[in-house]
Formats: C-alpha cells, sequence, structure tokens
C-alpha cells in the first residue's frame, strides 16, 4: 500500500524506544520502499494559506491530492485538514 506520511510517525517510535533500540527502529523504517514525487508547491502555498497550515502540511497533504493517496499521521490538526480535503487518514 502507498502512503503518505509524516516524520511524526518515525519520531514517535523513536522517541518512545530505549536506548539502542532506536537504532534497531530506524534500521526498520529504512527497509520501507519509498518513492520521490514532486509537488506542486504553488498549489501547495494556496493550501497553506486556505486551512492555515505549515509549509511542510501543506505539501504533504498536496502530495496525498495529486497522487490519490491517504495520509499516516499523528498530527491531529493535520489529520483533520486532510479530512476536510476528502483525504483518506490511516489511523
Amino acid at each position: 500500500m502507498e502512503i503518505t506520511a509524516d516524520a511524526s510517525i518515525f519520531l514517535s517510535v523513536v522517541l518512545n524506544e530505549t536506548d539502542k533500540s532506536w537504532i534497531r527502529a530506524f534500521d526498520m523504517t529504512q527497509k520501507i520502499p519509498v518513492r520521490l514525487v514532486p509537488v506542486n508547491i504553488y498549489d501547495a502555498m494556496k493550501l497553506a494559506m486556505r486551512l492555515n497550515l505549515s509549509a511542510s502540511d501543506a505539501c504533504s497533504l498536496q502530495c496525498c491530492l495529486e497522487n490519490r493517496l491517504p495520509l499516516l499521521s499523528l498530527d491531529g490538526r493535520m489529520c483533520a485538514a486532510a479530512k476536510r480535503l476528502k483525504i483518506k487518514v490511516v489511523e
């Protein structure tokens, strides 16, 4: 399954791990296939202004819109914005 995920997913795993187990968690994330895609920055910035989002959050949501992908995030505000945009949120 392809998704758009923000950094909070990785950080939540790392911050909940003990001293050395975060290294194992990081190594596991490196096995996840990643596809980099371009995002229309102009449309993302319009989205940021319209929904009062950070540029980073707006770019993630714009990526979801352009590629018809669901969002995986622990950021409640961004998830709420995604739902307003009819983007599926993976919880």
